[in-house]
This record gives structure tokens, sequence and C-alpha cells, in this order.
């Protein structure tokens, strides 16, 4: 990843060239794989917990669940996100906080 570019933007989430880029590998290995798309999950920490949060709210009805690790978002798409089975395991004020916050919606 570029030093100046993000897997998505929390204002918008649009999903950038890098993520798109990822989402194109993903059909490449699914077409030569027998993979169940049932059972695609997504985890990212920091900047890669920006790209799950995307691609939640993005292409909700893709993915099994997800994962988040230190990341924010502005949820432009709340409802998306509401649908599937999601674990924010993210601190308070960033990195830098000891605090955790647990959140697991069903």
């Amino acid at each position: 990843m570029p030093e100046d570019r993000f897997w998505s933007e929390p204002e918008n989430n649009e999903i950038s060239p890098q993520l798109q880029m990822t989402l194109d590998i993903l059909a490449a290995v699914q077409k030569e794989f027998s993979i169940d798309p049932d059972r695609i999950y997504l985890a990212g920490q920091s900047m890669g917990g920006l790209g799950v949060w995307a691609l939640l709210q993005a292409q909700p009805d893709r993915w099994a669940a997800a994962l988040v690790l230190c990341a924010y978002d502005n949820f432009t798409n709340q409802k998306a996100v509401a649908r599937r089975p999601t674990v924010d395991l993210s601190r308070r004020r960033g990195h830098g906080c000891a605090r955790w916050i647990l959140s697991v919606k069903w």
C-alpha cells in the first residue's frame, strides 16, 4: 500500500483502487478454487479495518461476518453493518488508549 493511500476513506466509504485490486484477486481465487461464497469472512486491523468497514457497507450481502481491530469509521451505511455478525475490537480514541470496546452484533 503506498504511504499516502488508504483501503478506504471513512468519510464516504468508497472502495479505493487498492481495495478493488484485492476484490479482483479474491474473484480470481474463487474462479480457480472451490470456495463456499457463504463462508467468506472479513478481518482487518487499523488501516485494514478501514477496508473491512468499507467492504461491509458497500457489499453487505457478500460477507459471512467481519472482525475489526483498532479501526474507526463514520458508518455511512449503518443498516449494512447491522446485517452481518460483526466483532469490533477497537480502542477508544485510537490506538493509544488501554480501554477496549467489544461489541458483537448478531
